[in-house]
């Protein structure tokens, strides 16, 4: 009898556990913005002062597309991670803000990424051909966002997250 009850109180200690937000634990705030971090971009094409055309590679579990989810990545990766190089005139370009800015900053980008206020960045985005691939574990979509990129540098500059050449003189 001891033995079940044992067992019967270990096991719902443990469920209690399993169940515990994530949102609670103050470690965990990348949690939220995973995905973001895991998307892939390739550098499209260049368009005229500072617009790159990018494609943009996101996971998730549902087949259902959100393009808010990728248009978001696109923007997330241009200010934290660069534009990668590639062919068709795309030279690279270095993160607007260093990795240790989002930390420094949560509140700032968490209001920028979630009230949709990155939406003003995105010029175009082909919501009509998107590409759906299955993968083990749920569905890479992969589409086409043009992101303005002075524009971008210029709302940062504004905020006073990001310090360029200029402001030293």
């Amino acid at each position: 009898m001891r033995y079940i009850i044992f067992t019967m109180t270990f096991l719902f200690a443990f469920s209690l556990n399993a169940q515990k937000d994530y949102k609670s634990n103050p470690n965990s705030k990348y949690k939220e913005y995973r995905s973001i971090y895991n998307a892939q971009v390739e550098c499209l094409g260049v368009g005229s002062s500072g617009v790159y055309s990018l494609k943009v590679g996101v996971s998730q579990r549902k087949k259902k597309v959100d393009y808010d989810k990728a248009k978001r990545a696109a923007v997330f990766s241009v200010i934290f991670n660069g534009v990668p190089g590639g062919s068709n005139g795309c030279y690279p370009q270095d993160p607007i803000l260093e990795p240790d800015a989002f930390e420094e900053n949560f509140a700032y980008f968490k209001d920028f990424f979630d009230t949709g206020k990155f939406m003003q960045f995105v010029s175009l985005s082909n919501e009509e051909y998107i590409q759906s691939i299955k993968m083990k574990k749920g569905w890479k979509l992969r589409m086409d966002v043009i992101i303005n990129y002075e524009q971008l540098t210029q709302k940062l500059k504004k905020d006073g997250l990001y310090k360029g050449l200029d402001s030293y003189f």
